[in-house]
């Protein structure tokens, strides 16, 4: 499902800031995780890419976009994506067809484990 272990902390952050937030686009949740977060938390981590954060966020079954919106960024204009996060019960669906086609890795984002648990799945 999602990949390295730095990828699956990444996953966790983008969940727990969706949540909270609602909806984002891929420049919300950088600057979010990039900036505010770090601020917050104090700690010293690699910073992400907007390729890196687009990339766990069409991947991975914790996301689901919501269409297009405007965006204006600097001299930049254009359509964007506006992502959210799904509830436990869209996890549970979205991954059951996975686990019935793909070997599920041990490690994975606190939510996709919370969602394997409700379907009885331990890793």
């Amino acid at each position: 499902m999602v990949g390295s272990s730095r990828n699956i902390r990444l996953a966790d952050w983008m969940y727990e800031y969706l949540q909270e937030s609602g909806e984002a686009t891929v420049q919300d949740i950088k600057d979010y995780i990039n900036h505010r977060r770090a601020t917050q938390k104090k700690s010293n981590y690699h910073s992400f890419s907007s390729h890196q954060i687009a990339q766990v966020l069409r991947t991975s079954p914790l996301f689901d976009n919501k269409g297009h919106v405007m965006n204006k960024y600097d001299n930049f204009s254009g359509k964007v994506y506006l992502w959210r996060a799904r509830t436990p019960e869209e996890i549970v669906e979205k991954i059951n067809t996975k686990v019935t086609k793909h070997h599920i890795r041990k490690s994975q984002p606190k939510a996709v484990t919370n969602a394997l648990e409700i379907m009885g799945v331990t890793l």
